[in-house]
C-alpha cells in the first residue's frame, strides 16, 4: 500500500537516518563545521563490542564518528 510521505528539515539539528545495510545516522554538525569557523575536531570510535552492533553479527564491523566542539569543552 503507498501512502503519501512527506519529510521536514529543522535545520542541522535535525536526526537522519539512512535504512541501509549496514545503517547510517546524524544528528548535528557532522559536515561542515571547520569551514564554518568552527573550532571543532572528529574523534571516530570502534563500537563493534556494543549490544547494538552485535544485532548485525558477531564481529561485524561498526564505527561512530563524534563531531566535539573545543570551544564548549
Amino acid at each position: 500500500m503507498n501512502r503519501e510521505c512527506r519529510a521536514e528539515w529543522d535545520g542541522p539539528q535535525s536526526p537522519r537516518v539512512v535504512f541501509t545495510d549496514p545503517q547510517i545516522a546524524a544528528v548535528g554538525r557532522t559536515r561542515g563545521a571547520l569551514e564554518d569557523g568552527l573550532p571543532a575536531r572528529a574523534v571516530d570510535a570502534d563500537i563493534a563490542s556494543t549490544p547494538g552492533a552485535s544485532f548485525i553479527g558477531k564481529g561485524a564491523a561498526a564505527s561512530a564518528r563524534i563531531v566535539l566542539d573545543e570551544a564548549a569543552g
